[in-house]
């Protein structure tokens, strides 16, 4: 009876203990099923956040490309505003002419060599009025198609591309800002086309040169170069203005920092460029003294980035 009573007690204990195992293990499989659930739906939380940040991302870029363009409006008009006006006189000019031309037609009792004269006078106004209009129409053509060349909205997104042309149209866009004593250097040691997005690197091009221009108060010297190094292409761009203290420099990246008076920055042009450079594999640096100028330089990498075509 005494070992049945044992073995009894035996087999109830390990039955016992098998139950709260069985439990045991009930009760961490239901915790870690819960605990994946939460874990699924924090996931796909962050995956919206994530998306709702790219899509932020791509209407502040655009929002400051905007504002960059609409900095430039005033200059441009005024660039559009001379030659369409002196097109607009010349046509006037011209209608004008061909009703003396009518007249002149119908006047055949004038002498034969006071009428030659008067031909001759008029055909050469009209030679140079002809010549006035179409000199201001390729200035019109010009400007648009700077435009059109930094804005890039007829080609494909990601693309080779080089970066001088970038240089270039920004610096055309830019003509109503350069005066006479600004002066622009231009080194292009090397120029190789690289893998990018042409109208985002166009608009840090143009935010690093407007930068340094504000930088001179119209009067200095702005140096541009383009070489490669270590398998990078070094843009840099390098002003003779006032500087940056050194406690600034740390922040001048951050979104919405700006030294700028009000209404004259919104603080974001360097921090997207920070963010543009970035997203294709590049740096962003400065190097700056007060008094002594600012130095930004562009790094990228040559060949394909993250970005594959």
């Amino acid at each position: 009876i005494a070992v049945e009573n044992n073995n009894y007690i035996r087999e109830s204990s390990q039955l016992v203990k098998e139950l709260t195992e069985a439990k045991t293990k009930e009760k961490y499989v239901k915790v870690l099923e819960e605990t994946n659930a939460q874990l699924d739906q924090k996931n796909k939380e962050l995956n919206r956040l994530f998306l709702e940040l790219q899509q932020k991302e791509g209407q502040l870029i655009h929002s400051e490309k905007m504002a960059s363009l609409g900095q430039l409006v005033a200059g441009i008009s005024h660039e559009l505003n001379n030659p369409i006006s002196f097109i607009y006189a010349n046509t006037l000019a011209l209608e004008n002419y061909l009703k003396e031309l009518e007249a002149l037609w119908g006047s055949l009792s004038l002498e034969k060599a006071e009428l030659q004269q008067r031909f001759a006078s008029i055909a050469g106004d009209l030679q140079e009025i002809i010549r006035d209009n179409l000199n201001g129409s390729k200035s019109v053509k010009e400007l648009v198609l700077n435009l059109k060349n930094f804005s890039r909205l007829d080609q494909a997104e990601w693309k080779e591309s080089r970066l001088s042309e970038g240089v270039e149209s920004s610096l055309k866009i830019l003509k109503p800002q350069l005066s006479k004593d600004i002066e622009i250097i231009k080194d292009y040691q090397a120029d190789p086309p690289i893998f990018c997005n042409p109208g985002q690197l166009n608009q840090v091009i143009l935010n690093l040169l407007s930068n340094a221009l504000q930088a001179l108060s119209g009067k200095g010297k702005i140096s541009i170069s383009l070489q490669t190094e270590a398998g990078r292409l070094i843009l840099s761009i390098a002003d003779t203005g006032y500087g940056i203290p050194e406690e600034i420099q740390q922040k001048i990246f951050d979104p919405f920092f700006t030294t700028k008076d009000v209404n004259k920055g919104t603080g974001l042009g360097l921090s997207i460029s920070y963010t543009i450079i970035k997203s294709h594999n590049g740096k962003l640096a400065v190097k700056s003294k007060p008094g002594e100028g600012s130095v930004f330089t562009v790094s990228l990498p040559l060949g394909k980035t993250l970005k594959e075509s």
